[in-house]
């Protein structure tokens, strides 16, 4: 993984689309799984546990906003260079 991904958003594209070595960018499907994560295990989003039926609708809406807020040129993947110039991995 090092010898293709130098920082942290060459990092994350390389992760989330399950190590596909020549893909520069990221599609919707590959953030279900984080997204999903999210709701099952953060303390905030527990009123999501008993309405299972919401879970995909609200794991897409999540997905639509990042990829809203990210992908300036909407192609529908979001790029390396679009993560950097981006605030998507930055903890807070």
């Amino acid at each position: 993984m090092n010898v293709y991904c130098h920082e942290a958003a060459s990092r994350f594209v390389y992760i989330l689309s399950r190590g596909q070595r020549f893909r520069s960018y990221i599609v919707p499907e590959d953030l279900v799984p984080m997204v999903q994560d999210v709701v099952d295990t953060h303390p905030g989003l527990a009123f999501l546990k008993e309405a299972t039926e919401f879970h995909s609708r609200y794991v897409h809406t999540v997905i639509a906003r990042i990829f809203y807020s990210v992908n300036r040129s909407w192609s529908g993947k979001i790029t390396i260079a679009e993560l950097k110039r981006s605030d998507l991995l930055e903890v807070r």
